[in-house]
C-alpha cells in the first residue's frame, strides 16, 4: 500500500476495515481503507498551516469512539471525536489535554483516563556543580515522566485547549516586550511584523555559531545579569577576562541576555536547532543515544539523515526561497539540496572546509571571512558562521589545552566583531553570538539556558535583557528584519526581544582585544583522563561520552570524585 504521509510513526485500528497513521514529520493523520487500499489525509488542525506539531503517538478508546494522538512538538495530546457510520469515517477535533515536555506516548485505559509518556518531562532544571569521571551526565539530564489524565470530559478537552494556545503563544503573553513608537513615527528598527516589508535599516544579519557552553560558565558575573560567579568556568575574573576577553567585553558593551534558552542538550539537536529553528520528533528520540557515544543520527561528516530534517526545510532553504543571497560557513547541518548562488552559498574556502572543523584555527577562519567583508566585499544579506575551537578535544597531552582552544576561539571572534564594527557594512549590522548547546559548564537556573550576545548600533548599550527567549524567536526575528513568512508553527508562536533594541543608533565601533592567554600543548591531567581522551573519536558530533564533563572539570578545577 503507498499514499501515508511522512514518517507514519503510530497505527490505531478503528476496527476491521479502517485504521489511522500518524504521519509525524508530516503533520497529518492518513485514514486508511484496508479493504479497498484507499488512503485519506486528514489535516489534525486546521488553525495551523505551518509544520512543528509532530503528531507521534495514537490511542483509540473504541467504547468512546475517541482518537487520541501525542502533539509532541507542542506538549500536548489531542483529542478527536470519531463517527465510524460514514465511509471514511469524520474525524472532528474535540479539544486538548495539556501534557509535559515531548509527549511520546499515549495509551486509554478501560474507564477512559489516559496514560501519557513524556521523553522531557519537566527538565531538569539547574545543573549542579559534579563532573564525576565517567561516561557522562546524561542519565541526569534526560528526565522524562509519565502522566495519568482522568477520562477527559468536553469541558475538561476544550479548557485544555485554552490552555494550550496560551502556553504555545509566548509572545502574546501581558509583559511581552512591544513596539511602541510616536503618533506619525516608524523609525524602530525590527518591523512589527513579518508582513511590512524588510527592517529600514538594518540589511545586514551575521550568526555565529561557537560550540557548548552555558550562561553561568561565561557570564555567570555580568553586571545585572541574573548569573552566579560560583559557575564561571575560571573562579578569577583575571583569569575568565583573559580567555574569554572579548565576548564578555561585547556583553558588557552591547546587549546580552540572561533568559535566553536552546532546547539542545548536545550537539546532535543544537545544530539542528540553530539552523531550522526547532527539533522533530526522530531528533528527540535519538540524542541520547548519540550523546552517549552511538550516534544515531548523523551521516558521515555529520550530516542529517533525511528523516531528521524538519519537513520545512532549513534556515538555509527559507533564505534562497525567499531570495535573500547568504553564505553558509563551516556548517554542515541544514546545508541546501542545491546552491545556485554566485557566488555560491556555501563556501568550499572557509579555512577547515565548508563542514565544521573543531580542529583547525578559528583565527584563520576569521581571517577569511573579515576579508571576503572587507576586501572581496561579497558577503550576502545574512552570513552564517561556525567557530568551533571552544568545544575543545578535551585534556591531552598531544592537543592544545582547553584554555587555548577557548582563547584563540574569543579571539576570532573579537576580530569579526571588530571587522564587521569598522567596515562601511556596520551602520546596518546585527551580530548574533551564541552557542549551539549548553553542554559544558554548571547552571543555577536550568541546563538549556546559553550565552547571546547581539552588537549593533541598533541595540541598547550596556544592556541586559531579561525577556524569555529561546532559539525558535531568532528565527522569527530574522522572519520580521527579512520580511519573509515564517517557516514554522514554533517559529511563528515565539516571543521576539524587542526590548534589545532601540531606535536611536551608536555608531561606535567594537574594538578587539589580542589574545594574551599563552598558548600550550600538553594539558596537566591524570593519567585516568589522559586514558579516557585517547578513546575517543572526533569524527562525528558527540562520539565523546564524557567530554564536555572532563572539560568543566578541568577548567573548574573539579577532582575526579567531584570536589574541588
Amino acid at each position: 500500500m503507498r499514499g501515508f504521509g511522512a514518517a507514519g510513526d503510530s497505527v490505531a485500528y478503528l476496527d476491521a476495515r479502517w485504521m489511522v497513521v500518524a504521519d509525524d514529520l508530516g503533520d497529518a493523520l492518513s485514514m486508511i481503507d484496508r479493504a479497498a487500499g484507499t488512503v485519506t489525509s486528514i489535516p489534525i488542525d486546521a488553525s495551523q498551516p505551518l509544520h512543528g506539531t509532530e503528531p507521534s503517538t495514537l490511542a483509540y478508546d473504541a467504547a468512546r469512539q475517541r482518537l487520541y494522538v501525542t502533539w509532541s512538538g507542542r506538549n500536548a495530546v489531542a483529542a478527536y471525536d470519531v463517527d465510524t457510520t460514514q465511509a471514511p469515517p469524520v474525524v472532528t477535533p474535540a479539544g486538548a489535554v495539556p501534557s509535559g515536555w515531548w509527549p511520546s506516548g499515549v495509551v486509554t485505559l478501560a474507564d477512559g483516563s489516559l496514560v501519557v509518556s513524556e521523553m522531557r518531562g519537566h527538565g531538569t532544571g539547574p545543573r549542579p556543580l559534579y563532573f564525576v569521571i565517567g561516561d557522562s551526565d546524561i542519565d541526569a539530564r534526560m528526565r522524562g515522566g509519565i502522566q495519568r489524565v482522568p477520562r477527559p470530559s468536553a469541558s475538561d478537552l476544550t479548557t485544555g485547549a485554552a490552555a494550550l494556545a496560551a502556553a504555545n503563544a509566548p509572545g502574546q503573553l501581558a509583559d511581552a516586550p512591544a513596539i511602541t513608537c510616536p503618533a506619525g513615527a516608524k523609525d524602530f528598527p525590527v518591523p512589527a511584523t513579518n508582513t511590512e516589508g524588510t527592517s529600514p535599516v538594518i540589511e545586514h544579519v551575521f550568526f555565529i555559531v561557537r560550540e557548548n557552553k552555558g550562561f553561568d560558565g561565561l557570564l555567570g558575573d555580568l553586571p545585572g545579569a541574573n548569573g552566579d560567579p560560583s559557575y564561571l568556568l575560571k573562579q578569577k575574573t583575571a583569569d575568565m577576562d583573559g580567555i574569554w576577553h572579548n565576548l564578555r567585553a561585547a556583553a558588557r558593551a552591547f546587549t546580552a541576555s540572561d533568559d535566553y534558552y536552546t532546547d539542545a542538550i548536545y550537539s546532535t539537536q543544537g545544530h539542528v536547532w540553530t539552523t531550522y529553528g526547532r527539533t522533530n520528533d526522530f531528533n528527540e528520540r535519538t540524542w541520547a543515544v548519540s550523546g552517549s557515544g552511538r550516534n544515531a543520527r548523523t551521516l558521515p561528516g555529520g550530516g542529517i539523515l533525511p528523516v531528521g530534517k524538519p519537513v520545512e526545510g532549513s534556515l538555509f532553504d527559507w533564505l534562497a526561497q525567499n531570495k535573500v543571497e547568504y553564505n553558509l560557513l563551516g556548517e554542515i547541518v541544514g546545508g541546501p539540496e542545491t546552491d545556485t548562488q554566485t557566488p555560491p552559498a556555501v563556501d568550499g574556502h572557509y579555512p577547515g572546509g565548508p563542514f565544521q572543523n573543531i580542529g583547525y584555527n578559528d583565527l584563520d577562519k576569521a581571517c577569511y571571512t573579515a576579508g571576503r567583508l572587507r576586501v572581496l566585499c561579497n558577503l550576502g544579506r545574512f552570513t552564517y558562521m561556525t567557530l568551533p575551537n571552544d568545544h575543545t578535544f578535551g585534556v591531552s597531552p598531544s592537543n592544545p589545552t582547553p584554555e587555548t582552544f577557548c582563547a584563540v576561539n574569543d579571539e576570532a571572534t573579537g576580530m569579526m566583531l571588530d571587522a564587521i564594527s569598522h567596515s562601511p557594512l556596520w551602520p546596518s549590522s546585527l551580530v548574533f553570538i551564541t552557542e549551539d548547546d549548553p553542554s559544558q559548564g554548571g547552571e543555577h537556573v536550568d541546563s538549556h539556558r546559553a550565552p547571546l550576545v547581539v552588537v549593533s548600533p541598533w541595540v541598547k548599550r550596556g544592556y541586559v535583557s531579561h525577556t524569555h527567549v529561546d532559539v525558535a524567536s531568532l528565527h522569527k526575528l530574522f522572519a520580521h528584519l527579512l520580511g519573509a513568512p515564517y517557516r514554522s508553527a514554533l517559529v511563528a508562536a515565539a516571543a521576539l526581544p524587542l526590548d534589545m533594541f532601540t531606535s536611536t543608533p551608536d555608531y561606535a565601533p567594537f574594538t578587539y582585544t589580542p589574545r594574551s592567554w599563552p598558548l600550550a600543548c600538553d594539558a596537566a591531567a591524570t593519567p585516568q583522563e589522559i586514558a579516557r581522551t585517547r578513546a575517543w573519536t572526533f569524527d562525528d558530533p558527540d562520539e565523546q561520552p564524557g567530554l564536555d564533563s572532563q572539560v568543566t572539570r578541568y577548567l573548574m578545577g573539579i577532582g575526579a570524585d567531584g570536589g574541588r
